[in-house]
């Protein structure tokens, strides 16, 4: 007698994970055209915008990101995450589309687009707050990552840096008064201040351009007179620059030409 034996064999076909490519592109405030289109990285590298604002203003940021998919058809949901504050830099994010204020989500685990067609995109604004900053330049990185694909991820920058808005006549202030000593070189002493109360003061030299080259003297001050001095070393070129003193709501700006 012969035996007859049927094999089953049963194919299971898995089907393969939805793709997902997030594009994620940046522009300035009264700027049109975005900058990062189909460029991915998650350094922000050639996809970055700068902005140059003055202590207590706020820099604006648009950032767009974008289901980059090409099939036409699969959807997919983007998970914005952002820097959060930093000592004296505030950052606030917002949906355009929904108008409210995201900064939480966006800081924390994320924020979610909510389902995007191929090509379909959110708008996200970001304010960069120079409050009281400690540091010049304050970085802000945006990363979009798709959900249908965690590996696949994008990132654009956001920079503030602050400037100082140089008089050439400082104010009628008499306190703290400030007084340049002459000639000004890279070892002696530049100048001597009265201070006529106790405060907070910082002393700072700035090139033409704005840009804070050395911190003279910050912290704390008993009333009283005091002198510094700048020693300027070899690095810095001779010319012109700015001393920049404040205390409090107080600030005074100097002329000074190095010489060697």
């Amino acid at each position: 007698m012969k035996h007859v034996y049927l094999l089953i064999v049963t194919f299971v076909v898995f089907g393969a994970a939805a793709p997902g490519r997030p594009d994620a592109q940046i522009r300035n405030e009264g700027e049109t055209a975005f900058i990062g289109e189909n460029i991915y990285n998650l350094t922000g590298q050639h996809q970055t915008k700068e902005q140059e604002i003055t202590s207590g203003d706020t820099a604006i940021f648009f950032v767009s990101v974008e289901n980059d998919v090409d099939d036409g058809r699969t959807k997919d949901i983007i998970t914005v995450r952002g820097t959060d504050d930093e000592a004296g830099w505030t950052v606030r994010y917002f949906d355009t589309q929904g108008g409210g204020d995201i900064t939480l989500s966006v800081t924390t685990s994320g924020w979610a687009t909510g389902k995007l067609d191929p090509h379909e995109d959110r708008l996200i604004k970001v304010e960069l707050i120079a409050s009281a900053p400690e540091k010049d330049t304050f970085e802000v990185l945006v990363t979009a990552q798709s959900q249908n694909q965690a590996s696949a991820q994008d990132a654009v920058k956001a920079v503030a840096m602050t400037s100082v808005a140089i008089s050439e006549e400082p104010p009628e202030l008499s306190v703290p008064n400030l007084y340049l000593l002459t000639p000004v070189t890279s070892t002696e002493p530049i100048l001597k201040y009265n201070v006529l109360y106790d405060c907070d003061l910082s002393i700072a030299i700035y090139d033409a351009s704005g840009r804070k080259i050395e911190t003279l003297v910050s912290g704390k001050h008993a009333q009283g007179s005091y002198t510094a001095g700048w020693d300027a070393g070899n690095s810095i070129p001779e010319g012109l620059y700015f001393l920049v003193l404040r205390a409090g709501d107080t600030s005074i700006s100097r002329k000074v030409v190095l010489l060697r």
